[in-house]
């Protein structure tokens, strides 16, 4: 039986959190002109990049049930990386999760990220259980040398072998140092092209369900009441987080596949 403080218990402070907010779109959305969204701020088009995912778990789902996703991502041409999320956490529209990334070969999970799984939910056999390709153009919206926030337009493509056996669009924007006016703002200019409502359901729970299988819904913790700009002090005091150890000091978030400044800023806060 694996260990379920891993999803209840105390959390590693030592983690990096990813906040963003999801909204499905259809196919045909184009995002819209992010420029001028609220004064002082710059959108910066990063153009199309090709995302290759392959998401690991057990036959029985454990990490998913443990509110853990382990994947290897990479872009064409790049090495990629392993990823270890954990807890799912509703502050306003925005998804807060706990996550690390690890090197190491597509082949076989780390041995770093597998002894963090394992204190969490004990020894378990890790398989790959879903392939996602992404089409992803991306939109920095940046105030002086800082990113405050990534708008993300995603095409995805659930695979089987070389079969596709789902596509939908989604549209992420993740927070950086986003204040609640910027978030507001970006969420009305996205309404206006045609969104519709905020979900938080991750892709890889998508994809999971268009290969066959039962996932009910609600598996996202309660949600809590900071808005979405919430302050990493106040979060840390607040939220009851998933249980991960320590795994040290992480590194700085890296940018994106193909990131680069513009010759007049400095980089900001890595995604």
């Amino acid at each position: 039986m694996a260990d379920q403080r891993g999803a209840r218990g105390a959390y590693s402070d030592a983690m990096p959190e990813e906040r963003e907010i999801k909204i499905p779109v259809g196919m045909d959305f184009v995002l819209p002109d992010l420029g001028g969204v609220v004064e002082g701020i710059r959108a910066v088009d990063r153009g199309r990049v090709e995302l290759s995912a392959t998401y690991w778990d057990t036959d029985e789902l454990t990490l998913l049930h443990a509110k853990l996703g382990l994947r290897h991502r990479s872009a064409p041409g790049e090495q990629g990386k392993w990823t270890l999320k954990a807890g799912d956490r509703m502050v306003g529209d925005a998804v807060s999760r706990e996550e690390t990334d690890f090197p190491g070969s597509p082949d076989q999970p780390p041995e770093a990220a597998v002894e963090v799984i394992r204190k969490a939910v004990g020894d378990v056999a890790l398989h790959p259980v879903a392939q996602l390709v992404t089409d992803r153009h991306s939109v920095d919206l940046i105030a002086g040398d800082t990113r405050w926030a990534e708008v993300a337009d995603d095409r995805v493509s659930v695979r089987s072998g070389d079969a596709t056996v789902e596509s939908f669009g989604e549209v992420e924007v993740e927070l950086f140092e986003a204040d609640e006016a910027l978030i507001d703002a970006v969420m009305a200019r996205l309404r206006a092209a045609g969104i519709g409502e905020p979900d938080s359901t991750p892709k890889y729970v998508r994809a999971l369900r268009a290969l066959g299988h039962q996932i009910p819904n609600g598996q996202l913790s309660e949600r809590v009441s900071q808005p979405a700009h919430w302050s990493e002090e106040r979060a840390a005091a607040r939220l009851t987080r998933a249980a991960l150890p320590s795994v040290g000091t992480p590194p700085p978030r890296p940018h994106p596949p193909g990131w680069q400044p513009p010759s007049d800023v400095a980089p900001g806060r890595a995604s």
